[in-house]
């Protein structure tokens, strides 16, 4: 019942639906109804090749959505939360052989990422749990030295490429530790076990990947949406962390203590524990999208480092009075946290009044452009766009086709792109721009027809305009 103090804090900083929302309902949606496509329906551009990465993930949120609306979406966030935190506390107790301070370490583990505002309703709460299941299983396995445990891995290998492919990989990272951790290396390693049957899942794993609707496409999905630097000014989550950032600070202090720890009190991590840490702050300080997995690999770290203390609460009057307030505490905060935070829940966009005047005023087959935050939302309402939050697709290398994301930057960023060419290149008959950017001011300045204008507090924030 203490898991009203991490589930308070997910629900104060996690429990609103962001944009992409929009784009996960819209192709589980369509799926639905249609099937698995392979040519995008949704924007103005014509055959544009597309990879699904996550469309198990956008099937089951869709599902939930139409029988329960957007409440529907935030209980999926708070059951695989609850979820995440048992698998935790199972991974953390069986690292340190302490109840209460395993579950000490996944009420910290879990409030950190949540303060970050890392738990939403995305694909990505899948792949926490599919890995810390991994984990788990491979810990069992070192333990007992037992391959049965090693069995379930290529399920999770499944689900993983069909819920969210983006990261399929990742799970390949996280044996890798545990691989040099059973090499006959003295001077690194304290245990011996053998990694042969490890290699063997791990090639039956890659084997699995190729079960999902895109094949080899899917399986190397990486290779054909990474690396494309200008997405990091549209996507924050892609960039490198800064000194402002809340879980850069945390970062520092997380890997301070540890390195204090280790100095003061001569306490060892294994090889793969300190392998996960380093690995897992590269991997963040890369993309802070990472940080949630540096932090659950951190505390599982620590969870090891701390087997040997022993401590528990005594059974006197104190501690019973302690837990009868934990008791009454939890029952009373966790029903009345869910209650009110569900009541609150909307599936809104910040456009939603252009949305409206674009309904009650045009057919859906206009040639629309948009900003790249919010087109997802227009083409959820029935309107092809020209750009969407699935910022890869808009790539030649990934749709091969063109690089229409490239356009889009050089007419928000770049004073001397031609305007008037990249209008007739795409053929577009109605404009959604942001009030003073490049485009506004070349659409009001060669006289086309402003219509509606979106306030904020009474600044304007968008235009609208049609080309007679």
């Amino acid at each position: 019942l203490l898991l009203f103090i991490p589930l308070y804090i997910i629900i104060s900083y996690n429990f609103f639906i962001d944009g992409d929302m929009w784009f996960l309902l819209n192709i589980g949606k369509y799926i639905i109804n249609n099937g698995i496509f392979y040519i995008d329906p949704f924007t103005i551009h014509e055959g544009l090749n597309i990879i699904v990465q996550q469309w198990l993930s956008d099937v089951l949120f869709y599902f939930m959505f139409t029988l329960f609306g957007s409440k529907g979406l935030m209980f999926i966030l708070l059951f695989m939360v609850l979820l995440i935190s048992y698998c935790l506390y199972k991974l953390f107790y069986l690292e340190c052989n302490n109840k209460l301070l395993a579950y000490i370490l996944m009420i910290i583990c879990i409030s950190i990422i949540g303060i970050n505002y890392l738990f939403r309703t995305r694909p990505q709460l899948f792949t926490y749990l599919i890995l810390i299941i991994e984990m788990y299983l491979l810990e069992k396995y070192i333990k007992e030295k037992k391959n049965k445990y090693l069995y379930l891995l290529p399920i999770l290998s499944l689900l993983l490429i069909n819920l969210h492919s983006s990261m399929w990989l990742m799970q390949f990272i996280f044996l890798l530790p545990f691989l040099f951790n059973g090499l006959n290396i003295k001077k690194f390693n304290k245990i011996k076990y053998n990694i042969k049957p490890i290699i063997f899942i791990m090639f039956i794993m890659f084997i699995v990947g190729f079960i999902n609707p895109y094949g080899y496409k899917n399986v190397f999905y990486l290779y054909y949406s990474y690396g494309f630097e200008d997405l990091n000014i549209y996507i924050k989550e892609m960039n490198s962390p800064s000194f402002s950032y809340l879980n850069f600070k945390i970062w520092i202090v997380l890997i301070s203590f540890i390195i204090f720890i280790i100095n003061y009190f001569k306490y060892r991590l294994d090889s793969r524990h300190l392998l996960f840490i380093i690995g897992c702050s590269i991997l963040y300080l890369n993309h802070v999208k990472m940080f949630p997995y540096f932090v659950i690999v951190y505390f599982y770290s620590i969870s090891y480092l701390f087997k040997g203390i022993k401590f528990k609460f005594k059974d006197n009057i104190i501690f019973y009075i302690c837990r009868l307030i934990i008791f009454v505490l939890g029952i009373i905060m966790i029903p009345l946290l869910i209650y009110f935070s569900f009541k609150k829940v909307k599936l809104e966009s910040y456009i939603n009044d252009i949305g409206e005047y674009l309904l009650d005023n045009y057919n859906n087959d206009i040639r629309l452009y948009n900003d790249f935050e919010y087109g997802a939302y227009l083409e959820y309402i029935g309107y092809k766009c020209f750009i969407d939050g699935r910022a890869e697709l808009f790539y030649k290398r990934f749709n091969n086709k063109e690089d229409i994301f490239i356009d889009y930057d050089k007419v928000k960023n770049d004073y001397n792109y031609d305007i008037n060419s990249f209008i007739d290149k795409y053929n577009f008959s109605h404009f959604i721009v942001q009030v003073d950017s490049l485009l506004d001011k070349y659409l009001e300045n060669n006289n086309y027809n402003k219509v509606y204008t979106m306030y904020v507090e009474d600044v304007p924030v968008y235009n609208v305009y049609v080309r007679e």
